[in-house]
């Protein structure tokens, strides 16, 4: 099933993959879609790289003992950017509180054991409370053992050869290392394997 299917279809996705199958760059894919106004038009995309969250929430955990939840992150980043002249704080934590956002968690699998309890709580929680929206988080395949019942999984399927072909073409387009000279290289080193 494509990619963005499988997000129109389920409203809470975990996407598994092996590490460097694309999983980021599928959710930065979402997120520019739904940007652009050609995915779910009608919400406001939000990606979160679940590392950085799990830091900074650490970072503040030794300065107060409230540790700042999804929601507080979310508006936080945004209000730190200049993102802030197209959403203030209060317009995005609206958005979310009524169900217009696609929340795109990026990378489960690399949150430190130490705070993966916790990371793991919060995503659960602030998912269970702003259900109306939609989310799709990633993670790479058996980094660890996680349950979210309410999300569907799915994995990522490795490219196929056009699919490889159609990728490195348009990702070296204008670029001065040439699509046919990669791939080239790439069967090189295939032969040798």
């Amino acid at each position: 099933m494509p990619g963005l299917d499988a997000v129109k279809k389920k409203p809470k996705l975990l996407v598994l993959g092996k590490l460097g199958a694309g999983k980021t760059t599928f959710l930065k894919y979402v997120a520019m879609q739904c940007n652009e106004g050609k995915f779910q038009s009608d919400r406001v995309p939000i990606f979160i790289t679940l590392k950085d969250f799990a830091v900074r929430a650490a970072a503040r955990r030794a300065l107060a003992p409230n540790q700042p939840g999804l929601l507080e992150y979310i508006c936080q980043q945004f209000s730190d950017s200049s993102r802030e002249e197209i959403f203030t704080a209060k317009s995005l934590e609206k958005a979310i509180a009524g169900g217009r956002a696609l929340i795109l968690l990026d990378g489960l699998d690399e949150v430190r054991e130490a705070d993966s309890d916790r990371v793991l709580k919060e995503i659960s929680k602030f998912s269970d409370q702003y259900r109306k929206n939609h989310f799709v988080m990633t993670c790479r395949i058996a980094a660890r053992e996680y349950t979210f019942e309410k999300f569907t999984e799915v994995e990522m399927a490795d490219f196929d050869s056009e699919q490889i072909l159609t990728f490195t073409t348009k990702w070296f387009n204008n670029k001065a290392v040439k699509a046919e000279m990669f791939m080239e290289r790439k069967k090189m080193s295939e032969r040798k394997n």
